[in-house]
């Protein structure tokens, strides 16, 4: 049984951590990133998916809705989309 607590609302069976990029599945399937861009100094967190249908990228490149391949940045962890949960209602 998962205990929930004020600083863990979902319990920690439901924590999701960060993992390396390299254990990402590479399907198509859309994850959450996070994108390292050393011009800018800085990490974002983005949606991504591994593609295989640009011919100047047989091998497949990430990319994600506005950089189509990532080119700018690199992908180091990922996560599974969060699914999304519902505030708690109080009546």
């Amino acid at each position: 049984m998962t205990t929930k607590t004020q600083s863990d609302p979902l319990g920690s069976s439901r924590l999701i951590f960060w993992k390396p990029i390299e254990t990402a599945p590479k399907d198509g399937s859309e994850i959450l990133a996070a994108v390292r861009y050393p011009m800018r100094g800085c990490y974002e967190s983005i949606f991504i998916c591994w593609i295989t249908t640009l011919k100047d990228y047989p091998e497949g490149v990430w990319g994600s809705d506005y950089e189509w391949p990532i080119i700018c940045g690199t992908p180091t962890h990922w996560m599974p989309v969060p699914r999304y949960v519902p505030p708690a209602t109080e009546l």
